[in-house]
């Protein structure tokens, strides 16, 4: 489930987990004992703030492939002809 959990949820999607109470109303303990697996292996997963020490303030330079690119600029390896160039349009 750890790779159907990340790639769709990574996509801004929700992964419905279809999980229902029982006949007595609670979760069941083996639904409830991997429900606590699945958050366990998630908060392994993300314990690590990749973003820390990122900026998201514009005009800065951001890496891409290693190399740093200023907002605006084409990619490096790239001439900026590309049909997705708004000047091209």
């Amino acid at each position: 489930m750890g790779p159907m959990m990340s790639t769709s949820n990574g996509g801004n999607a929700q992964l419905l987990l279809n999980i229902p109470p029982d006949k007595r109303g609670p979760v069941h303990e083996n639904d409830a004992r991997r429900l606590r697996e699945l958050g366990d292996r998630l908060q392994d997963a993300f314990a690590v703030n990749l973003a820390s020490g990122a900026s998201s303030r514009r005009g800065e330079a951001a890496p891409v492939g290693g190399q740093a690119v200023k907002e605006g600029q084409p990619p490096p390896g790239t001439d900026g002809d590309s049909p997705s160039d708004p000047k091209n349009h």
